[in-house]
C-alpha cells in the first residue's frame, strides 16, 4: 500500500475548493483523485517507483499557491500550451518528467506520463510521442507504485 509522506504539508483543503477548482477550470476531476486531494492534498509517495516507465514520483501536486514544486496550479500555468489541452500535470519526477491525468471523456482518468525532453514545438494537442500510458486511474496508478526496478 501507498503511503504518502508529507501529505498536507502546506495546508488541509475542503470539498469546496474542489469545487471552485472544477468550476473554475471548467472540469470534472475523477472521485479517487478527489479523495486523494481531501486526504492529502499532494505529498510524496512511497513507495515511489513506476515500474512501466521506470522512473519515479518525487512529488503529486496539491491544491497550494506555493511553492512552486508542489502546486498544482503553478504548474498548469507553466505547461498550458506543452501539453494536449485535456491532459492536466498531476506530479513530476526527479528529472523534470509530467504525470497527466486525461479529462477527455474516452480516456478519462488515465494517467500518462509525459517526457519533456522529446516535446514538441508544434501543437502540443496533436502530438502524444513524449507520452506513456502508465495507468488507467489515479488509484491504479498509486497501486502499481514499488521500492525498486
Amino acid at each position: 500500500m501507498t503511503e504518502i509522506l508529507e501529505a498536507n504539508k502546506f495546508g488541509q483543503i475542503k470539498v469546496t475548493d474542489i469545487s471552485e477548482f472544477e468550476t473554475h477550470n471548467n472540469v470534472k476531476l475523477p472521485d479517487d483523485y478527489k479523495a486523494f486531494l481531501i486526504k492529502n492534498n499532494g505529498g510524496r509517495p512511497n513507495p515511489s517507483i513506476v515500474p512501466s516507465v521506470k522512473s519515479d514520483i518525487q512529488w503529486i501536486y496539491g491544491m497550494v499557491e506555493e511553492p512552486f514544486f508542489a502546486s498544482i496550479f503553478q504548474h498548469i500555468d507553466m505547461f498550458q500550451k506543452r501539453i494536449p489541452s485535456w491532459y492536466f500535470p498531476i506530479a513530476n519526477d526527479s528529472g523534470g518528467n509530467l504525470y497527466l491525468m486525461s479529462l477527455y471523456h474516452e480516456n478519462y482518468g488515465l494517467i500518462a506520463f509525459w517526457r519533456h525532453e522529446e516535446e514538441t514545438e508544434g501543437n502540443a494537442d496533436q502530438y502524444f510521442d513524449n507520452m506513456s500510458i502508465v495507468a488507467n486511474s489515479f488509484t491504479d496508478f498509486l497501486n502499481q507504485l514499488v521500492d525498486k526496478l
